[in-house]
């Protein structure tokens, strides 16, 4: 069970704090600024850079810095496992971090969107 609770800090401070609550009553808190990341989507499966087939919940990002098996939270798309990379030049191109979601049902009208979110390094 996963609660994702956004939070306002104080007026006119853009920080926000996500408190995740677990089963055993354990709380995490991440603070985080208004980071904003490219968001695209694919649709190819095959083998991922962690190993994995892709699956329904599996990004990849161009920040290579990032742990693979890592958790990103989206804003108004949910948490995904980071578990693969885009191509190299992908974050030298567009010079932000971009999140690549895996959906089978992924087409062009997706197109790019920029979001919020949140890396959980593991």
């Amino acid at each position: 069970y996963l609660e994702v609770i956004p939070k306002k800090v104080s007026k006119g401070q853009a920080l926000k704090e996500l408190i995740c609550k677990n089963d055993i009553e354990d709380f995490i808190v991440i603070t985080v600024g208004d980071k904003v990341a490219r968001i695209s989507c694919y649709n190819d499966s095959g083998t991922m850079a962690n190993g994995e087939q892709t699956f329904i919940g599996a990004v990849a990002v161009s920040d290579r810095t990032i742990k693979l098996n890592s958790t990103v939270y989206v804003e108004d798309f949910g948490e995904f496992r980071i578990t693969d990379r885009t191509n190299k030049r992908i974050h030298k191109q567009f010079g932000m971090l971009t999140i690549d979601i895996y959906s089978p049902e992924c087409d062009k009208y997706f197109g790019v969107k920029y979001k919020k979110y949140v890396i959980n390094n593991l």
